[in-house]
């Protein structure tokens, strides 16, 4: 039945756009003359389309797309792992270079 009313209003919609071809327009045209539910429904869809039509679109403001750059960027920035930085040495070379050293005292230790 679902699937049978989605068809239906397809169907309409399809009618009331003007999309439909020659055929599909007379057949349309048949079935709102003589089924009382085609017709309500195509009268309530008629509403719908007429708001539409009526209603003006919101714009987005100028800055819109710049205002979601800057706050993907921010978010972004966000989620990046921080620069490692051990005993004032910065860059992947002063991280290692300070685990080695750390690793090669520990091992002392443990002897």
């Amino acid at each position: 039945m679902e699937a049978n009313f989605n068809n239906l209003e397809e169907r309409l919609w399809n009618y009331i756009d003007g999309t439909s071809n020659a055929a599909e327009k007379t057949v349309m045209e048949k079935l709102l003359q003589d089924n009382a539910e085609w017709r309500a429904k195509y009268q309530e869809l008629l509403e719908i389309n007429s708001l539409l039509q009526a209603s003006e679109l919101e714009e987005p403001s100028m800055r819109f797309t710049k205002n979601v750059m800057e706050k993907i960027t921010k978010f972004i920035s966000h989620q990046l792992p921080k620069p490692i930085s051990i005993n004032g040495s910065s860059g992947v070379s002063g991280y290692f270079s300070s685990r080695l050293s750390l690793g090669s005292s520990s091992m002392v230790l443990a002897r």
